[in-house]
């Protein structure tokens, strides 16, 4: 299993199955989609990790919290790898300037998940 960590306006760590470096489009481009995320949504942690399947699909947990203590909880199920299931859970209210920020980022995992077989994003922030 490769792991990708680097700096950027928070710490990342990535694990694949192949591996990944930061030269690599879809991580620049990961790293972009989270500075213009952060400046939305400032966020304390983010995550996106590998779950016990669901119905025999493979599954993700997607979470993030705001620094404010609102939570985002969704489940990505890779029925389909490019245009997986997706499943919320959440009570917080979020603005839609809020939920766009993220998209990119969400569909960024679910490119990372298909093209590089990862199990695991964790971004942290100070």
């Amino acid at each position: 299993m490769a792991r990708l960590e680097w700096e950027n306006e928070a710490t990342f760590v990535v694990k694949t199955a192949k591996a990944l470096a930061f030269h690599v489009p879809v991580a620049r481009e990961m790293a972009a989609a989270f500075s213009s995320f952060q400046r939305t949504i400032n966020y304390a942690n983010f995550e996106c990790r590998a779950i016990a399947p669901i119905d025999g699909q493979p599954a993700f947990s997607y979470s993030f919290v705001h620094r404010d203590g609102r939570q985002w909880t969704q489940t990505l199920i890779i029925d389909n790898p490019n245009d997986p299931l997706m499943v919320f859970d959440f009570t917080s209210q979020w603005r839609l300037s809020e939920f766009v920020s993220h998209r990119r980022v969400r569909d960024l995992c679910a490119i990372l998940i298909r093209d590089y077989g990862w199990t695991e994003l964790t971004v942290t922030r100070p």
